[in-house]
């Protein structure tokens, strides 16, 4: 239990009581484990799908490398093995909590307190879109929508080249102006 300058030492008896002038004497050297990792820095709330987050922490005395778990769907981009890492969030990744150790030949050091990351996740995949699929040139107040989409907390849409959105732009219901040129476009929506 005891780091640094150690020994074994053995001796003997024989069968007639003798023993030897001075017993064996092994030296030897006692490494230490990491000492306990210190506290997490980084962000605590991210939204699913962000890449190159990064965490770390204060350096570990005696540690070779540095071991780190992470939450669901998250991976160690870079840094794997130091005291500083980015992080990649996948589109699945869930909430959870990171922790670090120190580690070298002799195991484990004791586990930083853990840090909780609150991950959002991404919008759901937009529904179909409704509203008329062929207008007239020219027409104002033409009006398209899609279903709520769930976590979505605005709508992105895009419109044909010479269409405006005239209202709604940012909710799930639009009214779209076209212009006079004629041919096909397409409407999308994201949330």
């Amino acid at each position: 239990s005891s780091v640094g300058a150690q020994w074994v030492s053995v001796t003997y008896t024989n069968t007639y009581g003798c023993t030897p002038p001075a017993p064996t004497v092994y030296n030897l050297f006692v490494n230490p484990l990491p000492n306990a990792a210190g506290a997490i820095t980084g962000t605590a709330t991210v939204c699913a799908g962000t890449n190159g987050v990064v965490y770390s922490c204060a350096e570990i005395l005696n540690a070779a490398s540095y071991s780190w778990t992470l939450p669901a769907g998250a991976t160690i981009a870079s840094g794997a093995g130091t005291k500083s890492i980015a992080v990649d969030f996948g589109a699945a990744a869930t909430s959870g909590n990171i922790t670090v150790s120190g580690t070298n030949s002799c195991g484990n050091g004791t586990v930083s307190q853990p840090f909780a990351v609150a991950v959002n996740p991404l919008p759901a995949a937009a529904g179909i879109i409704t509203g008329p699929v062929s207008v007239c040139a020219g027409s104002t107040g033409v009006a398209y929508s899609v279903p709520a989409i769930t976590g979505a907390t605005s709508y992105v849409w895009t419109v044909p080249t010479g269409a405006t959105i005239t209202s709604g732009g940012n909710t799930k219901n639009i009214v779209v102006a076209f212009g006079t040129a004629t041919g096909a476009g397409v409407i999308t929506v994201k949330g």
